[in-house]
């Protein structure tokens, strides 16, 4: 027998395999044949194709950006003040099975809505930068300045990050972002704050005097010290001061028009009040003349509240394009949305026209002020709403709010605001009940809202509903609340409401 031969024959297809290594090309498959071949007797043998095929899943390139906030006392002075910091600490995860490089950022910050400059971005580790390996994290601090305005105004301030990379060719996006709740200025809520400021006369001769007293409330728990400043128009300069009470012996001194006590001592829960009076000068010619109080922290000199204001005219006719606006909020006692007498008055509250500065309240419950301005034409309209949120705790409005009105040139636009205080129904969800991960209640709670309508039904109350978030994110927690505010409202509607209900919405909590 002749000896036997073989001649074996491999063959890959490589055009896959090539690619497979290359961090270009996502997925490849790869495919091995091999045949075994001889000669036999004079003849060519052959074995069947044996065939391998190896199939690569496709590369899951992706990034993850998990964050916590927090404020950062820059200057190093007790309390918040210009130069601080609120701090996205920020940490991207590749959570992906291939390297992510080129790390790159956009961020942007805003306050109710209004945009701020962009936050810096630093890194807080000492990884290589720019790249981000399977399974690595690498930790920053995303970083934005407070100015003057962003205490003063005291909303929450908003910042949002978007991450990008490079992986497999294609870009990797991770978003995260935070709201970030600025202490109030003195440990207390504005809300409890409010200022009023009342002139004796509507109108006054040059060269008299006029008597003005300016009141500050403290409906907070917690001791106010603060600074009161009043400022003078041109034409009107201060004379003297008459008295203070509840407020303690103030420090005064006068600087550049303005009346300044810079030692304001307001206990919790009471009021301190001021008077003092202002000389017209004699050459003045007819004109309004509006005097403005304040109240500021005294450490960084910044307003704690909208001002308040109060004006004289010069002369009876001094601007004939002026309309007057009288403004009273009463204790509505019998919560039917009229004035009745000897329901007293409510001091201390805010009323805000669509433009200008808020009106408030002084201790008998009214405001008024000779001169709005008016089209030599014709008149004004005012739409002017009574701020909820500065009434007493318990409170809620019985009479229709905004209220709109049109006075002319030389008439007085009139209105009075009902408010009447509550029971205050406390209610707190969570995720536990909603379905899934929507928004809609489960069962449970939808029979709880069933028993609510009628606890409600009972006396009037204020509702505050309250959802506590853990790691759903803060549009779904949102969402969630004012689904359930929304069903509430409905079935009142529905059962036929005896009053006009107010609910409290708010998240707490940090979402995911």
């Amino acid at each position: 027998m002749a000896p036997r031969s073989y001649r074996a024959v491999r063959r890959l297809v490589l055009g896959a395999l090539s690619t497979f290594a290359s961090v270009a090309v996502a997925a490849a498959d790869i495919t091995n044949e091999a045949t075994a071949a001889g000669v036999y007797a004079g003849q060519s043998l052959s074995s069947p194709v044996a065939r391998v095929e190896i199939e690569v899943s496709p590369a899951s390139p992706r990034i993850r950006a998990v964050s916590n906030s927090k404020i950062i006392d820059d200057d190093g002075q007790e309390g918040l003040s210009p130069g601080d910091s609120v701090v996205l600490e920020l940490t991207v995860e590749n959570i992906g099975d291939i390297a992510v490089s080129e790390l790159t950022f956009e961020t942007e910050a805003d306050q109710s809505g209004r945009p701020q400059p962009d936050p810096s971005v630093a890194a807080k580790d000492q990884a290589a930068a720019g790249g981000l390996a399977v399974g690595a994290t690498r930790t920053f601090a995303v970083r934005h300045e407070l100015s003057r305005m962003n205490i003063e105004s005291g909303d929450d301030i908003t910042l949002r990050v978007a991450v990008s990379g490079t992986a497999a060719g294609e870009r990797v996006l991770a978003e995260t972002f935070a709201r970030i709740a600025l202490p109030p200025l003195l440990g207390i809520d504005p809300s409890d704050l409010a200022i009023a400021l009342t002139a004796g006369e509507e109108e006054v001769l040059p060269g008299g005097t006029v008597d003005f007293a300016v009141t500050a409330f403290n409906r907070s728990a917690v001791d106010m010290n603060a600074m009161l400043v009043v400022e003078f128009p041109e034409g009107m300069e201060y004379s003297a001061t008459s008295g203070e009470a509840g407020a303690g012996r103030l420090h005064l001194r006068t600087e550049a028009g303005r009346l300044i006590a810079n030692n304001l001592a307001v206990p919790a829960n009471s009021t301190g009040e001021m008077r003092f009076s202002a000389r017209v000068k004699n050459d003045l010619p007819p004109s309004v003349l509006t005097v403005r109080a304040a109240l500021l922290d005294r450490r960084t000199e910044i307003r704690l509240i909208p001002e308040a204001d109060a004006s004289v005219r010069t002369a009876p006719d001094a601007e004939p394009s002026c309309a007057g606006v009288a403004l009273h909020v009463f204790d509505d006692a019998d919560r039917d949305g009229e004035l009745d007498d000897g329901e007293p008055g409510i001091a201390g509250v805010r009323i805000a026209p669509e433009i200008g500065l808020p009106m408030t309240t002084a201790q008998d419950g009214r405001y008024a002020s000779p001169c709005v301005t008016a089209s030599r034409l014709g008149g004004v309209d005012l739409e002017l709403k009574l701020e909820a949120e500065t009434l007493p705790d318990g409170y809620f409005v019985t009479t229709p709010n905004p209220m709109r009105v049109r006075v002319g040139r030389g008439e007085t636009a009139r209105m009075a605001f009902g408010a009447a205080s509550a029971q205050i129904v406390r209610v707190d969800v969570n995720a536990a009940a909603f379905i899934g991960e929507t928004e809609e209640p489960d069962t449970s709670l939808a029979e709880d809202i069933t028993r609510l309508i009628s606890v409600l039904d009972r006396q009037p109350s204020l509702l505050r509903l309250t959802y506590f978030a853990n790691r759903e994110s803060e549009e779904l927690a949102s969402r969630r609340v004012e689904k359930v505010r929304d069903t509430v409202l409905q079935r009142w509607q529905a059962a036929g409401r005896r009053y006009p209900l107010e609910i409290d919405t708010r998240v707490v909590g940090k979402g995911g």
